[in-house]
């Protein structure tokens, strides 16, 4: 990205369940709005399970104004990481989910590179802590839904075998 300043950051937490099921989470595209909170309407998917070159595209709003967004899987390796990137939005954003089963929980280290290209450089800094904290929130309904069981898988997967509930999200 020319001219860009680079924002990164990581979160790193415990969420107890066994790594399949969040992994099976983390790859179910239509499942995504349950625990993305920019992802509430209009979310669009080439592909049920994410693999490279899934497209997920969705409406979002930000600083009281309407974004198109969409993003790309970059890499897949089954069992311990998934990584996408941004192509279409206000800003270009790299994000790197890696898992690990630790004594029957998962440690999830979650990486997020922003860009915030020159001419919008004026609001970094308010980008940034949006950014960090959307991120947070995300972090944490994740963690609530595998938590508490009241995930719904949308796609089917070998993953667990759990049935897709194909009832409506809202």
């Amino acid at each position: 990205m020319a001219e860009s300043s680079i924002v990164e950051f990581e979160e790193r937490l415990i969420i107890h369940v066994p790594a399949n099921v969040v992994e099976r989470m983390l790859v179910d595209a239509p499942a995504l709005p349950q625990w993305r909170t920019c992802m509430r309407e209009n979310v669009e998917t080439s592909d049920p399970i994410m693999k490279p070159g899934t497209t997920v595209s969705f409406a979002t709003t930000q600083y009281g104004l309407n974004f198109d967004y969409i993003q790309i899987v970059s890499q897949y390796i089954p069992g311990e990481t998934l990584a996408y990137r941004t192509t279409k939005g206000l800003f270009f954003i790299d994000t790197t989910y890696e898992w690990a089963e630790d004594h029957g929980s998962t440690r999830l280290t979650c990486r997020y590179r922003l860009y915030v290209p020159k001419n919008k450089q004026f609001i970094k800094r308010l980008v940034e802590r949006s950014f960090q904290n959307q991120s947070r929130d995300d972090n944490k309904n994740l963690k609530h839904l595998l938590e508490t069981g009241a995930q719904r898988y949308r796609a089917a997967s070998n993953l667990t075998p759990d049935e897709p509930r194909l009832e409506s999200l809202k």
